[in-house]
Parts: structure tokens; sequence; C-alpha cells
């Protein structure tokens, strides 16, 4: 939207010095191909659709009014300077999208967010066509420099002409607004991060952030209800099993040590268990079928524990592949583990910084590729030009991959090795946690969202928080939501529940 006003603002300013029949035409070229450029890839709604074409509307009555204008007016020459600055805008547009262009994908989402490249050749090759008959030629490769990024940034061009196995047609995520209650709150500890629930949601668990310390085995954790009541845990990680039972991890000797503990008062713990897996691991569970799981990673090994409550883990492990060892490497169900890599390359000229201070971002710079490692070896599985976020998962269900080009994002499940597609959400999706059972809490485009994966539904989290108040640090038990409120400079922890 800012972009197509600023190219139009340009153009006005330009068109209204020494104003010309030719001038004016130029302005409603520009108006036209504005509108078109916003509707190729326009996914709005009636507003927005009524919006472009009001916009569409006006440029066909500056066109006419120029005609009209030149028809009754005397001949009057048309600045050079003013062909040469639609000329210079031009090509200053078109390199703007072509440069940095390393991949077709880059080239159609630049097209779309540089609507400068269709706007300023529209209004050149409406000056040009309206000023003299003998630059007619001239106009018509005008028109032809104005309608190429029009192509190029159409979604048809995307899915037909991009070969990308993972740029492909997926069902629309259902959109909608869940209007959430609160339902209890209590102070927040000083520098609380990373909220969990218990299942019902009646207690608490918070990270704490320390600056200065980077021990694998310090992280400090305080465990509490909406009572008052809380303690502090120090360990690698901690998690709700059930509403009065949490598994804690800890560093021991020669790996981790887990142990089952009563959320209450502070006693010795239910049930314990070492595992020898070096490395910083991080603990997930199921709080259905009371499954837990940890994961770590120590060089070229990868490690993967999994276990009943009360019960003895089985722990299996990956050799990693020397050329991966910068990917991200993730276990879930079975004997496969996925491997995600960035595909970075270097050129003379970093383009993103300038993109970005041009205020165009979510731009996929660098190809993904996917590893897989099983019994059997280290497979190959493909690469993407897009980029990609994958997320590991609690135990019983798949990992997930969001793959998106800055407009949309793509959800796929990833069973062993194969990819399948589930849906398509609207905008940039960033992943704050999974949530039980099938879900993804997170946010698209700066706005906090619960994502239903069975049925594929966004629900946008709109909390009754009055003003002056902000959440995060989302957290979905099935049961209620759970968040950090900030309220006037004072953390809470709250939970909310669905209004109908």
């Amino acid at each position: 939207m800012t972009g197509h006003l600023l190219s139009l603002i340009t153009v006005a300013g330009l068109s209204g010095v020494r104003a010309t029949p030719a001038s004016v035409a130029a302005l409603g070229g520009a108006a036209v191909v504005a509108a078109l450029t916003r509707g190729v890839a326009s996914q709005g709604g009636p507003a927005e659709i009524a919006r472009w074409a009001g916009l569409l509307s006006a440029g066909a009555v500056l066109l006419w009014q120029a005609r009209r204008r030149r028809q009754s007016m005397p001949a009057r020459g048309e600045p050079r300077w003013r062909l040469l600055a639609f000329a210079a805008a031009t090509l200053g547009s078109w390199l703007m999208v072509a440069l940095p262009s390393a991949n077709l994908l880059m080239l159609h989402r630049l097209a779309s967010e540089v609507p400068a490249a269709a706007v300023f050749p529209g209004a050149l090759a409406a000056i040009l066509w309206s000023s003299t008959p003998a630059r007619r030629r001239l106009a018509a490769l005008a028109s032809g420099l104005a309608l190429l990024p029009l192509v190029v940034a159409a979604p048809i061009f995307k899915y037909r002409v991009i070969r990308d196995p993972f740029v492909a047609r997926m069902p629309a995520f259902l959109d909608a607004t869940l209007t959430l209650a609160p339902l209890q709150s209590t102070r927040a500890p000083d520098n609380a991060s990373s909220l969990r629930l218990s299942p019902g949601g009646t207690r608490f668990l918070v990270a704490i952030d320390e600056d200065g310390d980077t021990r694998l085995d310090n992280s400090r954790f305080v465990l509490g209800d909406f009572t008052g009541k809380r303690r502090t845990v120090t360990a690698l990680g901690a998690e709700f099993i059930a509403d009065d039972r949490v598994l804690v991890l800890s560093r021991a000797n020669e790996g981790v040590l887990l142990g089952l503990y009563g959320a209450g008062e502070q006693g010795a713990p239910l049930w314990e268990r070492e595992l020898k897996m070096p490395g910083a691991a991080q603990l997930s569970v199921d709080v259905e079928s009371r499954r837990w799981r940890i994961t770590s990673r120590r060089g070229a090994v990868l490690f993967r524990a999994d276990g009943l409550m009360s019960e003895a883990g089985t722990v299996k492990e990956w050799p990693l592949p020397r050329d991966r060892m910068s990917d991200q490497w993730l276990a879930g169900d079975g004997d496969t583990a996925l491997g995600v890599g960035t595909e970075r390359r270097y050129h003379r000229i970093d383009w993103w910084p300038f993109l970005y201070a041009a205020g165009i971002d979510h731009i996929p710079f660098w190809p993904s590729r996917f590893s897989a490692s099983d019994p059997s070896g280290i497979h190959y599985l493909g690469r993407t030009l897009q980029d990609c976020e994958c997320v590991g998962a609690p135990p019983g269900e798949p990992l997930v991959c969001l793959l998106s080009d800055g407009r949309t994002t793509g959800i796929w499940r990833v069973q062993g090795s194969r990819f399948e597609p589930v849906g398509e959400v609207a905008g940039k999706l960033t992943v704050a946690a999974r949530t039980p059972p099938g879900g993804i809490v997170g946010w698209v485009d700066g706005q906090d969202v619960l994502l239903d994966l069975e049925r594929r539904r966004v629900l946008r989290l709109s909390p009754d928080l009055g003003s002056r108040c902000s959440a995060s640090d989302w957290r979905d038990t099935g049961a209620v939501l759970g968040a950090l409120v900030n309220q006037n400079g004072s953390e809470v922890v709250m939970t909310f529940g669905h209004q109908p």
C-alpha cells in the first residue's frame, strides 16, 4: 500500500509542474497501473477491492480528460526534463527489482513489493503516447515494461513458472477472531519468560532470564499457582505432565537426570531416571498419553530419549554428516531425523540491508535444504526457495515445517521422510510454541494467533485487557489459554477462557 502511494505521489509531483494534457495522461496511466498491480496479487475483502476499483476508475477518468484537453487545446511541447525524469524513475525501479533477485521467487516477490517497477513505466507510456505520434513506438516499449512486472507478480507466475516442489497451491486456513475473557491472574516473577501452564490452567511455570551465565545447568524456573504459592526450580527444563505432576530435567555427571515431582510443596522426587545424553537437552511431553521426550545434540550425533511417566526410557542416536553440521536437526517419532539448512550464497553486494532500509522485508533471500538421517544412511530430500522454519513435536505428533515466501506461509507435516501439505496461511507466520493437541501458537505479521491444524483454522487472539496492556508468550492447554501480560508496566501471569 505504501509503495503504491509513494509512486503515485511522485508521478503527481512530476506531472503537476507545467501541467500539459500529456502529463495528465501520465498521472492517469500511473493510477490505472497502480490499481492493476494491487488487483493482481490482492487477497483482500470487498473493501479493498472497492478501493482499488475506485483508483482504476479515477485513472480512466484522467486519461479521458487528457484526451479531451489534447483535442481542444493547441499543441504544446512536452518538457524534455519530464520525459527524462520518468525514464530515470523507470530505470531505477527496474534495477531495484532485478539486481537483488537471485532466483525467480525473489523476482516474483520484489515485483509485488515494488509497484514502482510497473507504475513508472505506465506513466512513461501514457506521456509518450499523448505527446506526439512520433513517440508512440517508444510508448509501446514502455507499455511492455509496465506489463512485465504485472505478469511476474501474478499468482500464476508463482505456481506455473517457478520450479519448486514446495511452492504449491494449498487449502486456505479459515480466519476468525477468538475473543478471550480473563479468568485468573497473579504477579509474575521479575524477568519471566517461556510460560507453561498445567493442563487445567491452575498452575504455571516460567523461566527466569539471567544474563552473564552460560552454564548448561543453571536455568532457573518458578513454579506457582494463582493463590500466591510458588517455589524455585533449578534445571535444564521443566514441563507439566499432569495438573499435580511436573517433570524436571537437570544435568547429571554423564548426561541428564529426569525426575517426576509433585507440583505442590517441594519434596523428594516421586521417580527419577538418569540418561546418558550429552549436550544441551530439551524436554517435551504429551499430557494425554503421559509420554515424555528428550532431545539433545553434541557434535555430529543427535540423541533422542522417549518414555512414559514413571517408566524408563530408551535412547536412540543418529550420526550426522560433517557437511551438514550447521543444519538444524530434529527427531520426531520413528527412526528418521530431519535436517534443515540454509544455502547461503554471498555476493559482492549484499542487497538485503538496502531492501530492509527501503521497508521491503519478508523476502526469502536464501534457499533451504532438507536432509534425513535413518538407519540406511544420510539422504538428501530436496530444497525450496522459500524461508523455512521447522519445529519439533511432542511424542505422538509429527514434525511441522513452515515454508513462506513472505506473503503466504505453507504448513507441512513431516512423517519420516515424507512431507504432507496441511494448508496455507496469509502472511508470514512465526511459531512461538506447539500446543496440544496438534496446534501452534505464534504470530502473523505482528498479530498473536492460535492455529488449529486439524480444522485448518487461524484464530486471532483478542483478549479483553483494557488500555495500556499487552500480552506475550501465549500458551494453550486446550482448556484455557495463558499469557504473560504487561499491565501498565507490571508483569502478570493471566489465564483466559473462550467467549462464545
